[in-house]
């Protein structure tokens, strides 16, 4: 398992960073990871809903079935999803208060399977991870500073 995580302070109320958080087509906006991203069985995100998100993670291609597991708007998100050759991920985002907008920050446990999968864990993914993290949050940063 690798964990990795960062955070950035946007100038911009949880309420406008929040949407682009949740909302799929805002979300692929800024996030360099994945290139789709559905809502399977509902028409807003809650608790339990599933998702389908395609992209890259550990620079292989990949398809995740992923559940929301906690929604409290406006301050906590979080998902789990595999995929169909045993990747598993968590992935957190908590929103709190700044003195010129919010805070955010995102964490996130990521499982490739098998040896091959633990050797790229254990060579670089986390310094990957941590790079990847950090250019999607100030992505986010920019798409709702310019976009608020």
């Amino acid at each position: 398992m690798t964990r990795a995580e960062g955070r950035i302070d946007i100038a911009a109320p949880a309420k406008v960073v929040w949407r682009w958080i949740v909302e799929p087509e805002k979300y692929l906006v800024w996030n360099t990871d994945f290139t789709e991203y559905t809502i399977v069985d509902a028409t807003e995100e809650k608790v339990g809903t599933t998702l389908h998100m395609v992209g890259v993670k550990g620079g292989a291609a990949i398809r995740l079935d992923c559940v929301v597991t906690e929604y409290v708007e406006q301050e906590r998100y979080s998902f789990r999803g595999t995929s169909k050759e045993g990747t598993e991920i968590e992935g957190v985002f908590t929103l709190g208060p700044t003195a010129e907008g919010c805070r955010v920050s995102f964490e996130e446990e990521l499982t490739l399977p098998g040896i091959k999968g633990k050797i790229i864990e254990a060579l670089f993914l986390k310094k990957a991870k941590m790079k990847n993290i950090e250019e999607s949050l100030q992505k986010l940063k920019e798409a709702v500073e310019t976009n608020a």
